[in-house]
C-alpha cells in the first residue's frame, strides 16, 4: 500500500498568493472605482502582468503524464464538474438576486458552455467569468496527454501536428487578438505558460530547495527583472493598456509580457518558500478550493457594489481580504456537503 502523495507546501502557499492577488484584482471593476493613475489602479495593472500566468506555470510543475483516458477522466472528476457545478450556482443566485430576462439567462448559459467566451460576445463573465481558467486548463491538459499519447504509440507527426496547430493559433492570438471561440485563444496563450512549468519544474522546485540566502537574492532580482518589464510594457495612463490573458491584450510587447509572467512566478515562489515553513489547514484548504474561490470572489463583491467606492489601496486590500474569507467559508460548506467542488483532495498537515 502506497502512502497518499503531498505536494510541496511552497506550492500551495503560492496558490494562496495568487488567488489572493487575482481577488484583489477584481475589486476595482467591481466595486466601479474610476480609472485613474493611482496606487490602487497602478497595483492591479502591476499584478495583471504575471497573476494568471502564475496559475498556468503551477498546473504545469504539478503535471504528470498520464495515460489520455486517466487524464481525461482525472480531469473531467476535479476540473470540468466542478466547473459547471460552481457556474450554474452562481447563475442561480445571480437570477434570483437580480432582474434577469430571459435573454440574458440565454446569453449567461450559452457563457458557461463556451468557457465564458464565445468570441467575448455576451456580457455574462460578471458572474463568474474567472472560472474561464478553468476551462482552459481542462483543455490544455488534455491537449498535452494527447501529445504524450501520440508519441507513446509511435504516431509522431500527429502529436507535432498537435503542437503546431497550437502554436499556429497562439501566434495569431499575439498579434490578433481574441479571434477564436472557445477559449482557443486564450487557451493557446496559457499553454505556453503551462510548458514553462512542465519543462522548467525541476528548476522551479530548486528555490524550495535552496538555502534562504540564495531564495532572498532570486526575490530580489525577479523583482528587479519584473519591476523593469512592468515599466516598459504598461502605461500607467491608459486604461487599455492593462495585460491580460483572457482578453489577450498584452501590454506594449508580448515579449515583456512573458518576461514578467515568469519573473512573477519566480517572486511568488521565492516568497512562499520563505513562508512555508508556516503549515496550517487554513492554508491547505484555500489551496484546494481555489476553483470555489474564483467561481464565487465577482459575485461576493456584487453585494457591495455601490456600498464601498474607496480608491484607497489599503482599503482595497483589507476588503479583498474580507471577499477571500467569505469564499472561504464557502469552501468549508464545499468540504463537508459537496466535495466535488474542490479541485483536488485535501490533505491534512
Amino acid at each position: 500500500m502506497t502512502l497518499p502523495e503531498i505536494r510541496p507546501n511552497y506550492l500551495d502557499w503560492a496558490k494562496v498568493l495568487g488567488i489572493f492577488i487575482v481577488v484583489f484584482g477584481h475589486y476595482h471593476s467591481l466595486m466601479s472605482i474610476p480609472f485613474q493613475n493611482n496606487l490602487l489602479w497602478n497595483n492591479t495593472y502591476n499584478i495583471a502582468s504575471f497573476h494568471m500566468q502564475l496559475f498556468f506555470i503551477i498546473a504545469g510543475v504539478l503535471f504528470k503524464v498520464r495515460p489520455i483516458k486517466e487524464e481525461f477522466k482525472k480531469s473531467v472528476h476535479r476540473l470540468l464538474i466542478p466547473y459547471f457545478i460552481i457556474s450554474a450556482i452562481c447563475l442561480i443566485i445571480y437570477t434570483i438576486i437580480n432582474d434577469v430576462s430571459v435573454k440574458e439567462f440565454i446569453k449567461n448559459i450559452i457563457g458557461i458552455l463556451s468557457g465564458y467566451d464565445f468570441f467575448h460576445y455576451a456580457g455574462f463573465g460578471k458572474i463568474s467569468g474567472p472560472l474561464w481558467f478553468v476551462w482552459s486548463l481542462f483543455c490544455i491538459k488534455i491537449v498535452i496527454s494527447l501529445y504524450y499519447h501520440l508519441i507513446k504509440i509511435k504516431k509522431p507527426i500527429l502529436a507535432y501536428g498537435i503542437m503546431i496547430l497550437c502554436f499556429i493559433t497562439a501566434i495569431v492570438t499575439i498579434f490578433k487578438g481574441a479571434v477564436f471561440p472557445f477559449r482557443i485563444d486564450s487557451s493557446s496563450i496559457g499553454l505556453l505558460f503551462f510548458i514553462i512549468g512542465f519543462k522548467g519544474k525541476y528548476y522551479f522546485e530548486k528555490i524550495n530547495l535552496a538555502n534562504i540566502k540564495y531564495v532572498l537574492l532570486i526575490s530580489g532580482v525577479a523583482l528587479l527583472i519584473l519591476a523593469i518589464s512592468i515599466y516598459f510594457n504598461i502605461d500607467y495612463d491608459d486604461i487599455n493598456s492593462k495585460p491580460s490573458i483572457n482578453w489577450c491584450i498584452w501590454g506594449n510587447n508580448f515579449m515583456l509580457y512573458v518576461i514578467s509572467g515568469i519573473s512573477g512566478s519566480v517572486l511568488i515562489f521565492s516568497l512562499s518558500r520563505l513562508i512555508s515553513g508556516f503549515k496550517n489547514n487554513i492554508i491547505m484548504n484555500i489551496s484546494n478550493g481555489t476553483m470555489i474561490i474564483l467561481g464565487f470572489n465577482m459575485l461576493l463583491y456584487s453585494f457591495f457594489n455601490g456600498i464601498i467606492k474607496s480608491d484607497n489601496f489599503f482599503i482595497a486590500v483589507l476588503f479583498s481580504l474580507f471577499i477571500l474569507s467569505l469564499s472561504y467559508i464557502i469552501i468549508i460548506l464545499a468540504k463537508k456537503y459537496l466535495p466535488i467542488l474542490l479541485d483536488g483532495k485535501i490533505v491534512k498537515i
